[in-house]
Protein backbone atom coordinates (compact mmCIF):
# COMPACT_ATOMS: atom_id res chain seq x y z
CA UNK A 1 0.00 0.00 0.00
CA UNK A 2 2.79 2.38 0.91
CA UNK A 3 4.74 1.52 -2.24
CA UNK A 4 1.73 2.27 -4.43
CA UNK A 5 1.37 5.63 -2.73
CA UNK A 6 4.99 6.42 -3.63
CA UNK A 7 4.53 5.02 -7.15
CA UNK A 8 1.62 7.37 -7.83
CA UNK A 9 3.95 10.35 -7.40
CA UNK A 10 6.40 9.09 -10.09
CA UNK A 11 4.50 6.69 -12.34
CA UNK A 12 6.44 7.14 -15.59
CA UNK A 13 10.13 6.80 -14.56
CA UNK A 14 9.86 5.70 -10.93
CA UNK A 15 11.89 6.75 -7.92
CA UNK A 16 15.19 5.06 -8.88
CA UNK A 17 16.71 2.12 -7.10
CA UNK A 18 18.76 3.75 -4.34
CA UNK A 19 16.50 6.74 -3.87
CA UNK A 20 13.26 5.12 -2.70
CA UNK A 21 13.38 6.04 1.01
CA UNK A 22 14.64 9.58 0.41
CA UNK A 23 12.08 10.10 -2.33
CA UNK A 24 9.32 8.87 -0.02
CA UNK A 25 10.46 11.26 2.74
CA UNK A 26 10.32 14.20 0.35
CA UNK A 27 7.12 13.33 -1.54
CA UNK A 28 5.07 10.99 0.68
CA UNK A 29 5.91 11.79 4.31
CA UNK A 30 3.11 9.51 5.62
CA UNK A 31 4.34 6.42 3.74
CA UNK A 32 5.98 3.64 5.76
CA UNK A 33 9.14 4.02 3.70
CA UNK A 34 9.39 7.63 4.83
CA UNK A 35 8.46 7.03 8.45
CA UNK A 36 10.40 3.84 9.17
CA UNK A 37 12.66 3.25 6.16
CA UNK A 38 10.72 0.14 5.07
CA UNK A 39 11.32 -1.21 1.60
CA UNK A 40 8.99 -2.88 -0.87
CA UNK A 41 8.45 -6.60 -0.14
CA UNK A 42 7.20 -7.63 -3.56
CA UNK A 43 9.73 -7.97 -6.39
CA UNK A 44 7.31 -6.96 -9.14
CA UNK A 45 5.99 -3.96 -7.24
CA UNK A 46 9.61 -3.07 -6.49
CA UNK A 47 10.38 -2.92 -10.22
CA UNK A 48 7.28 -0.80 -10.82
CA UNK A 49 8.12 1.67 -8.05
CA UNK A 50 11.86 1.92 -8.78
CA UNK A 51 11.73 2.06 -12.60
CA UNK A 52 8.21 3.33 -13.29
CA UNK A 53 5.80 1.97 -15.83
CA UNK A 54 8.35 2.24 -18.64
CA UNK A 55 10.95 0.11 -16.89
CA UNK A 56 8.30 -2.31 -15.67
CA UNK A 57 6.88 -2.87 -19.16
CA UNK A 58 10.34 -3.36 -20.68
CA UNK A 59 11.33 -5.83 -17.99
CA UNK A 60 8.00 -7.68 -18.00
CA UNK A 61 8.17 -7.98 -21.81
CA UNK A 62 11.67 -9.43 -21.64
CA UNK A 63 10.76 -11.87 -18.87
CA UNK A 64 7.45 -13.05 -20.35
CA UNK A 65 8.63 -13.36 -23.95
CA UNK A 66 11.73 -15.28 -22.88
CA UNK A 67 9.66 -17.55 -20.62
CA UNK A 68 7.10 -18.30 -23.34
CA UNK A 69 9.87 -19.02 -25.82
CA UNK A 70 11.64 -21.34 -23.37
CA UNK A 71 8.45 -23.24 -22.50
CA UNK A 72 7.48 -23.53 -26.17
CA UNK A 73 10.96 -24.89 -26.93
CA UNK A 74 10.70 -27.41 -24.10
CA UNK A 75 7.36 -28.68 -25.40
CA UNK A 76 8.68 -29.02 -28.96
CA UNK A 77 11.65 -31.19 -27.99
CA UNK A 78 11.43 -34.74 -29.20
CA UNK A 79 12.51 -36.23 -25.89
CA UNK A 80 11.78 -35.55 -22.23
CA UNK A 81 14.71 -33.75 -20.56
CA UNK A 82 14.45 -33.90 -16.77
CA UNK A 83 16.88 -31.00 -16.26
CA UNK A 84 14.59 -28.68 -18.24
CA UNK A 85 11.66 -29.42 -15.98
CA UNK A 86 13.75 -29.04 -12.83
CA UNK A 87 14.95 -25.63 -14.05
CA UNK A 88 11.36 -24.69 -14.92
CA UNK A 89 10.20 -25.74 -11.45
CA UNK A 90 12.91 -23.53 -9.86
CA UNK A 91 11.85 -20.58 -12.01
CA UNK A 92 8.14 -20.96 -11.31
CA UNK A 93 8.65 -21.44 -7.58
CA UNK A 94 10.98 -18.46 -7.20
CA UNK A 95 8.88 -16.24 -9.46
CA UNK A 96 5.78 -17.02 -7.38
CA UNK A 97 7.66 -16.46 -4.12
CA UNK A 98 8.72 -13.04 -5.40
CA UNK A 99 5.25 -11.75 -4.68
CA UNK A 100 6.24 -11.93 -1.00
CA UNK A 101 9.93 -11.02 -0.92
CA UNK A 102 12.58 -9.27 -3.01
CA UNK A 103 15.23 -11.87 -3.84
CA UNK A 104 15.20 -11.74 -7.63
CA UNK A 105 15.97 -8.19 -8.70
CA UNK A 106 18.34 -5.42 -7.61
CA UNK A 107 19.97 -7.58 -4.94
CA UNK A 108 22.40 -10.50 -4.84
CA UNK A 109 20.87 -13.41 -2.90
CA UNK A 110 20.69 -17.16 -3.36
CA UNK A 111 17.10 -17.10 -4.64
CA UNK A 112 18.02 -14.65 -7.37
CA UNK A 113 21.11 -16.63 -8.36
CA UNK A 114 19.08 -19.85 -8.63
CA UNK A 115 16.34 -18.10 -10.60
CA UNK A 116 18.64 -16.45 -13.15
CA UNK A 117 20.82 -19.55 -13.59
CA UNK A 118 17.74 -21.71 -14.16
CA UNK A 119 16.12 -19.13 -16.42
CA UNK A 120 19.33 -18.75 -18.43
CA UNK A 121 19.59 -22.53 -18.76
CA UNK A 122 16.05 -22.72 -20.14
CA UNK A 123 16.50 -19.87 -22.61
CA UNK A 124 19.92 -21.13 -23.76
CA UNK A 125 18.51 -24.64 -24.26
CA UNK A 126 15.89 -23.31 -26.63
CA UNK A 127 18.50 -21.35 -28.57
CA UNK A 128 20.79 -24.39 -28.90
CA UNK A 129 17.91 -26.58 -30.05
CA UNK A 130 16.74 -24.10 -32.70
CA UNK A 131 20.28 -23.60 -34.01
CA UNK A 132 20.70 -27.35 -34.38
CA UNK A 133 17.37 -27.66 -36.20
CA UNK A 134 18.41 -25.07 -38.78
CA UNK A 135 22.05 -26.02 -39.25
CA UNK A 136 21.84 -29.82 -38.93
CA UNK A 137 19.60 -30.30 -41.99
Amino acid sequence: KSALLVYKTAPIFGTSLRNYSEYAKDNCPNALAALYGFTVHNSYLEILVYTGIIGFLVFASFLLLSAFRAIKGMLQKKQFVLEDYIALAFCITLAAASFFHTDLFFIFRLGGVLFWLSFGYLVKGVKDESQCDNSCL
